[in-house]
């Protein structure tokens, strides 16, 4: 119990004003001091809370900063009027409040990181004779980087978190003709990457904006 005590009390919990009972805390903060160094203790409270084995000391030596907050917690007391709550206090009463707010402040249990895709490429290809604007737009849940070259761009994401998840894109098109007179074609969609995916292929027809992806 004096382990369990110990921990709580290097932790700063028992004395928080959040606390259920305050004057609880604040005696068992205060206590915690003696029992940790190595006090036997004489009253019925105190041996049924902490206990007395290994203990080999009533004068314990404390440090001026130890002994500047068990002044404080007196005081605190003092103002709350523990001592009359005290007396209707059990052992076991203290000691299961002193687990109850030592299990609470565990920290919860970090969440479980899914399996997937760490790195994701895609790659558009553009249909028919067509070339492909330099400022292709590709968002998803990772950056994307991209490179153009005619009639096809890569795309790549790479990180710490799933690559998984929905992407959109935009893009525009324009005839592969020598005098370049076409007015440019803009098309938007998006697809859906799985979590196993590493590569996918965009198929996109220029002149509807129809999209085929195919991952592996």
């Amino acid at each position: 119990m004096t382990r369990f005590l110990s921990v709580f009390f290097a932790l700063g919990l028992l004395a928080s004003p959040a606390a259920a009972n305050e004057c609880m805390g604040l005696w068992l903060e205060r206590n915690a001091y003696f029992a940790n160094k190595g006090y036997c203790f004489g009253s019925a409270l105190g041996k049924g809370v902490f206990g007395n084995s290994g203990c080999h000391t009533k004068s314990p030596q404390m440090s001026s900063s130890e002994t500047r907050r068990i002044n404080q917690i007196k005081s605190r007391e003092r103002a709350l009027g523990c001592a009359a709550q005290k007396s209707r206090w059990s052992a076991a009463e203290v000691r299961a409040y002193a687990r109850r707010i030592t299990e609470g402040s565990r920290p919860a249990p970090a969440p479980q990181q899914r399996a997937c895709s760490r790195q994701l490429e895609l790659i558009f290809n553009i249909s028919a004779q067509a070339d492909i604007d330099p400022n292709l737009q590709v968002n998803g849940p990772r950056q994307v980087y991209v490179s153009t070259y005619p009639s096809s761009a890569y795309a790549s994401a790479n990180g710490n978190a799933c690559v998984d998840g929905v992407y959109s894109y935009a893009y525009s098109v324009e005839y592969d003709d020598f005098f370049r007179e076409n007015p440019r074609k803009r098309f938007t969609g998006s697809f859906r990457v799985g979590a196993h995916h590493r590569s996918c292929q965009i198929e996109i027809t220029w002149h509807n904006g129809s999209t085929y992806v195919n991952c592996n």
